[in-house]
């Protein structure tokens, strides 16, 4: 009797560690299975991120690229900024502004340049008016006179600047 007791007992435990492997077979593979699915989230997130470090890295190199592109020219500029100055006479260290003091002294250059071609150009067309007058009654009375001396206007050979005026347009050729 006591060994049925005991034999009793003993299937008793047999079949609640039973109970308990299936228990724990369930739980290791539901853990396997979390453990799968959290290696597959881990290696996704893996592959993001080295994707995400790829793309930032080409940002980085092409930032830098223009970085350096735009330092370039930023010293060109400033380069043609001290040569400009030089040329106009000023000394770049000793400007409050430089930018502003060279644009303006360019203005005044470009506004005095403007102005000396226009006066030039005036006197060039009068002066030209004035030498086909004087040419002409020259000519006019050399014929009259009859004088067999030819005047030297003809064996030099002229050329003449054209007016840059649209409103005087000579038709004379020359």
């Amino acid at each position: 009797m006591e060994q049925n007791k005991e034999i009793n007992v003993l299937e008793r435990n047999i079949g609640d560690l039973e109970k308990i492997r299936h228990k724990q077979a369930r739980k290791i593979a539901g853990l396997k299975q979390n453990v799968h699915i959290q290696e597959q989230d881990v290696t996704e997130r893996m592959i993001a991120a080295e994707n995400t470090v790829q793309a930032l890295s080409n940002e980085l190199h092409t930032v830098k690229a223009h970085m350096e592109e735009t330092s370039k020219r930023e010293r060109q500029l400033v380069d043609l900024r001290q040569v400009m100055a030089r040329m106009l006479g000023l000394d770049i260290n000793t400007l409050a502004v430089p930018d502003y003091e060279i644009i303006s002294r360019l203005e005044k250059l470009i506004q005095s340049h403007h102005s000396h071609s226009l006066a030039s150009m005036g006197v060039e067309n009068a002066l030209e008016d004035m030498e086909d007058g004087f040419r002409t009654g020259y000519e006019d009375a050399r014929l009259l006179l009859g004088s067999p001396r030819r005047s030297r206007s003809r064996t030099r050979t002229r050329t003449r600047t054209r007016s840059l005026s649209p409103q005087r347009r000579d038709k004379r050729q020359y």
